[in-house]
C-alpha cells in the first residue's frame, strides 16, 4: 500500500510539473493578456486540461468592444472621451503602418507610439480577431484605447486580441477630422479656463498626434 501511495504521489507531481510547463510555455508564447495561470487541480484533475485558453481569467471578463469601423458611434465616443483618457492614461495612443501582408491574416507593420515630445518607432507583426477586416498596405491606422494598452516598445508581436475593451483600430485618415476637433476643443477649453481635463504632460500627446497628421505623411 505504501509503494502504491508513493507511486501515485510521484505520478501526480510529474503531471503537475508537466502541466505547469505547458501552461508557462503557452503564456510566454502568447500575449497572456494579464490573466492568471489556472490551478492545476481545477484544470487537470477536472478533465479541463486541454481547454483552448489555459490562461483564462478567474472572473468573467466584460464583453470586448473593439472598433474596427469608423461610425457615428465611434466619432461621438472619441469626441467625448479621447482628451480625458489621453491626458490621464499613459501608453494608450499609437499609429500603425501596414507594410506588407503575411499568411493567416497577419501583417508586417511599423508601430509608432505617440509620446509627449517624441515618437517611438519599431517593427512588429500584427494579428487580430477573426472579425478584423482586411487591412490596406501602406495605410496608417489609429490604435487608441480608453485604458492603457498592453504594448511594449520593440515588441515583435502586436496582438489585437489582447487589447482591452473600448479600443479603436481604424484608418487614421477616416478619423483625422474628429481628432482635430478633439484637439481644438481641448486647446480652447484650456485657454478659456473651462477645461475639466487635467493639464498634464500626457496631454501633449494630442498635439503630437495632430502634428503627425498635419505633416501629411500618415493620412
Amino acid at each position: 500500500m505504501l509503494l502504491i501511495h508513493q507511486a501515485f504521489t510521484v505520478l501526480l507531481l510529474s503531471l503537475i510539473t508537466f502541466e505547469s510547463g505547458l501552461v508557462n510555455s503557452y503564456c510566454s508564447s502568447g500575449c497572456n493578456c494579464g490573466c492568471n495561470q489556472p490551478d492545476v487541480f481545477e484544470t487537470f484533475l477536472s478533465n479541463a486540461f486541454f481547454q483552448n485558453q489555459p490562461c483564462r481569467p478567474t472572473t468573467p471578463p466584460r464583453p470586448k468592444i473593439l472598433f474596427f469601423q469608423v461610425t457615428d458611434e465611434l466619432n461621438q465616443w472619441l469626441l467625448a472621451n479621447m482628451a480625458d483618457s489621453v491626458c490621464s492614461t499613459p501608453n494608450n495612443l499609437f499609429v500603425v503602418r501596414i507594410n506588407s501582408t503575411l499568411p493567416y491574416q497577419r501583417y508586417n507593420t511599423q508601430v509608432i507610439r505617440i509620446d509627449s515630445n517624441d515618437y517611438k518607432r519599431w517593427n512588429s507583426i500584427l494579428s487580430g480577431p477573426l472579425n478584423m477586416p482586411t487591412l490596406t498596405r501602406n495605410q496608417y491606422y489609429l490604435l487608441y484605447g480608453e485604458s492603457e494598452l498592453p504594448i511594449c516598445v520593440n515588441s515583435t508581436n502586436l496582438n489585437l486580441n489582447c487589447m482591452p475593451t473600448l479600443t479603436a483600430f481604424v484608418p487614421l485618415r477616416n478619423v483625422s477630422d474628429t481628432i482635430e476637433q478633439v484637439y481644438d476643443s481641448w486647446v480652447n477649453s484650456t485657454n478659456d479656463g473651462t477645461a475639466t481635463t487635467p493639464d498634464s504632460i500626457l496631454c501633449s500627446r494630442l498635439q503630437q498626434l495632430v502634428s503627425l497628421i498635419r505633416t501629411g505623411g500618415v493620412v
